[in-house]
């Protein structure tokens, strides 16, 4: 999910020169995003401009989505120089930093707890332009029957030049439609973008590529403060074949999707048996009680004739206050929804009855063929009753180790004790979601996630498991249910290729079990996940489990075992070269081209050029900074230009 952070800024400082206060501008902004096989690398490049007898110091954000983690950032001057990044473990990273720094060279440091938002700190030289890249990626995730991204239109600056392009390629399930929708400000503002679809595929003659352009006017990306804007672009996967469809590359990484037709034409989804706990503690008074209520609502609108219901409240017991079981008619939500409108917030946060008695309550309304769910709801961490997090989570698992039901958490806000509702979620089937305040959007937050997750469910407990050849490493293969409009997804990397790989599926659906399999052979020749998604989409997804994992075990105060897990993603991220929050920095380092020319001659001088007021860096007397900028990807720049970046923190879990 794209998180808004308000609108970004730069601020550029220069120094007094013949009376003038000058500075310097950002020419050009472009994001280009490149899809394929459900993951994407977006490369944002600023192009730099300061035709002024002062160093240009900016400082401006650049936001990604929440999911997205750095990989590459490039920096070219025109003398010749080209400074890479590489991502190092976050003390070597910053010890590399202070090194190269102290020897007066160019560096660069990203180092985040959390890399949504960045805050970049950029020195142009006098009368020089440069160019930057830096490059991002996401594992994509379909939900509601669509793969949605978001192209970031957000240079913080009056620029010149803002457009964005997009391309997706899906040369087997395919694309049945693609849309590109600016905000409102922007529709109104002129982004108006455009959309192609390409050849067709074999497989149900659905179009196997897709492409978006959007160009911003100069009205809108010249505007004072900045453009702030974002563009939300979602294609829907053709259907995918009934038992699932294999994807393989030439290095043996494989990529399973199953989402069965006949599933969703049929229509019927299993009945399931939902318990909404709501933490009514102090904490949540005001805004938080009134967002949890609407979103509630919400949900309780999308249950099905099929399903059961429950809402109890805790604070400092549970339950304080209850309503239902009873099935989900129209009138019996009315009721719900009257008695939710009544709740008030007081007294301490008991996470250890909210989440044990939470699921006796499931397990007193559960029948068979039916999906037993415990959504909780809290912001706080355990205050009253018993305290301890191992043994929450603990009475948790054992409380459940005969129901067997899915658990789902909300962790509404900062204060709430995101490692333990994780560790719990992970112990039984479900999955814990941060709902960020402060947007205006955590009543929609909520009700999204429960749409996304535990929408109509087609599957219950499902299974997917690979043979035929050797799988040395993959994602989880358990998940509690297969909700209508996602798929099953699971990536992997088999021992080689030339043998046939088999990918079985078993589950329940609503007339019974249910199993699907599909072989293939993974020959050379018939290799189509695109190059890189498969062995990036594995570290990508592997590493999040992992980290997940430890943030749980964390919280459960098993250090020796988080130490073990985040020493295995530490690996993964450093040997993929992922900007993990947590785990790895990103470094800028200058290569060997940096050594002759203008950055030569500067290195020389006896000394540092003098600093100006308000930090502003002065031309060395003598040197000339006439213009020289190539035409190329990566357009050089002359004079030396000194580049800090630095994530802002604590915008998110660990």
């Amino acid at each position: 999910m794209w998180q808004s952070f308000g609108p970004p800024v730069l601020l550029s400082v220069c120094a007094a020169v013949l009376s003038q206060r000058v500075c310097g501008t950002l020419t050009k902004y472009r994001v280009h995003a490149n899809v394929a096989s459900r993951f994407v690398r977006t490369t944002v490049t600023l192009q730099l401009n300061n035709s002024n007898n002062c160093t240009d110091i900016g400082i401006f954000t650049l936001q990604l989505p929440r999911e997205a983690r750095l990989s590459d950032m490039y920096l070219t001057t025109s003398d010749g120089c080209e400074r890479h990044s590489v991502v190092l473990e976050k003390a070597q990273a910053s010890a590399t930093f202070a090194a190269a720094a102290g020897q007066g060279q160019a560096a660069a440091l990203i180092s985040a707890y959390d890399v949504s938002i960045m805050k970049l700190s950029v020195a142009v030289p006098p009368e020089t332009s440069a160019q930057l890249e830096v490059a991002y990626e996401e594992v994509l995730v379909r939900k509601g029957g669509l793969v949605t991204l978001v192209l970031p239109l957000a240079p913080g600056s009056p620029t010149e030049s803002v457009e964005a392009t997009l391309n997706i390629s899906e040369p087997e399930s395919g694309i049945t439609s693609l849309s590109c929708t600016p905000s409102a400000n922007g529709a109104e503002g002129g982004i108006v973008p455009t959309i192609s679809l390409g050849p067709t595929t074999g497989y149900g003659s659905f179009a196997t590529e897709g492409s978006a352009s959007v160009f911003v006017p100069a009205t809108a990306s010249l505007v004072a403060g900045g453009l702030a804007e974002r563009v939300a672009c979602s294609y829907k996967p053709g259907p995918l074949p009934e038992e699932g469809l294999l994807l393989f590359d030439n290095s043996a990484h494989v990529l399973f999707l199953l989402n069965p037709p006949s599933l969703s034409l049929d229509g019927v989804g299993l009945s399931r048996v939902i318990v909404l706990v709501l933490d009514v503690s102090g904490s949540m008074s005001g805004q938080k009680l009134a967002d949890a209520k609407t979103a509630i609502a919400a949900i309780m609108n999308t249950f099905g004739l099929g399903d059961v219901f429950k809402v109890a409240t805790f604070s400092s017991s549970m339950p304080m206050d209850s309503w239902g079981p009873l099935p989900a008619t129209a009138d019996n939500k009315a009721s719900a929804q009257n008695f939710i409108q009544g709740i008030e917030a007081g007294g301490g946060t008991n996470l250890h009855d909210a989440c044990v008695e939470g699921i006796k309550l499931v397990g007193s309304m559960v029948t068979s063929w039916q999906v037993p769910i415990l959504v909780l709801l809290t912001d706080g961490r355990a205050s009253s009753g018993v305290t301890s997090t191992s043994a929450i989570r603990a009475a948790t698992k054992v409380a459940n180790s005969e129901i067997g039901a899915s658990v789902y958490a909300l962790a509404f806000g900062a204060g709430a004790d995101y490692g333990l509702l994780l560790g719990i979620t992970l112990d039984n089937q479900g999955s814990t979601r941060m709902i960020y305040e402060g947007y205006g959007d955590a009543a929609w937050q909520i009700t999204n996630f429960f749409k996304d997750e535990i929408g109509s469910v087609l599957l219950g407990k499902v299974s997917m498991q690979f043979s035929g050849v050797t799988i040395n490493e993959q994602t989880a293969s358990e998940f509690p249910l297969l909700a209508a409009g996602s798929e099953i997804v699971v990536r992997g990397r088999a021992e080689g290729l030339g043998s046939l790989l088999t990918a079985t599926t078993t589950g329940w659906g609503s007339g019974g079990p249910q199993s699907f399999a599909t072989s293939r052979l993974l020959a050379p020749a018939d290799a189509s996940l695109a190059p890189g998604a498969g062995a990036r989409g594995l570290a990508h997804v592997r590493i999040g489990e992992l980290m997940d994992a430890v943030a749980a075990e964390t919280a459960a105060g098993a250090a020796a075992l988080a130490s073990e897990l985040k020493t295995a993603a530490l690996a993964r991220a450093l040997g993929a070269g992922i900007v993990w929050p947590g785990l790895t920095s990103l470094v800028v380092v200058e290569g060997a081209s940096c050594l002759g020319g203008a950055a030569k001659f500067l290195q020389e001088l006896p000394a540092a050029p003098a600093i100006c007021p308000n930090g502003a860096q002065a031309a060395p007397t003598g040197v000339s900074h006439s213009l020289d900028y190539a035409s190329s990807a990566r357009a050089p720049a002359l004079g030396q230009l000194a580049l800090a970046l630095a994530a802002l923190a604590g915008l998110g879990p660990p």
